[in-house]
């Protein structure tokens, strides 16, 4: 397995404390199996941590939901 920094998966790990609306409606299909194939929630992957990955299929579904939106323009 690749070297994953430390930092990167502490912060992973708070953020599935608190899933966005949209990563929580999707991972509620997905934990299950509903697809066939195995996912995982904020995947630390090199310096980037994915939404949702399957690694075997070599897939990675990012969502944007409220974080992304632009505060100044509002």
């Amino acid at each position: 397995m690749a070297y994953r920094k430390p930092r990167t998966l502490r912060f992973a790990r708070e953020m599935r404390a608190d899933p966005t609306v949209a990563e929580d409606r999707l991972w509620y299909h997905l934990r299950r199996r509903q697809m066939g194939v195995r996912f995982r929630r904020l995947e630390p992957i090199g310096p980037f941590i994915a939404d949702f990955a399957c690694l075997p299929a070599r897939l990675i579904v990012e969502v944007d939901g409220d974080t992304h939106t632009d505060k100044q323009r509002e």
